[in-house]
């Protein structure tokens, strides 16, 4: 899975190196930034649809995704419903202060 910015219709996402993580461990996770869907198409699936195939690539790869849960200053979520949005893709949380997030690679091993 190669770090990048990721599309689909009108969401995007960013999909890079998890640098606050020791170096040891930045070869199995990677981190999900920058989720975003443009204020007009919000609510369509887009960004579902965007991270349910950076999931699925996540899990091929054999790797583990984080995300910090921080919404934008225009984002209709709180940080409670933004949490909630990203368990639906099996992400946890490892830490409450910063808020973080992990998925574990579903379906083959991880590296």
């Amino acid at each position: 899975m190669t770090p990048g910015i990721r599309h689909h219709g009108h969401a995007s996402l960013k999909v890079g190196v998890a640098k606050a993580l020791p170096i040891h461990m930045r070869k199995q996770v990677l981190e999900v930034s920058s989720v975003r869907t443009e204020p007009e198409y919000r609510g369509q699936g887009w960004a579902t649809e965007l991270l349910f195939s950076t999931c699925t690539d996540a899990d091929i790869a054999g790797k583990f995704l984080m995300v910090h849960v921080k919404p934008d200053a225009d984002s209709p979520l709180d940080r409670n419903r933004l949490a909630e949005f990203y368990s639906r893709f099996g992400f946890a949380p490892i830490q409450a202060e910063p808020l973080l997030m992990v998925r574990p690679c579903i379906g083959k091993p991880c590296k």
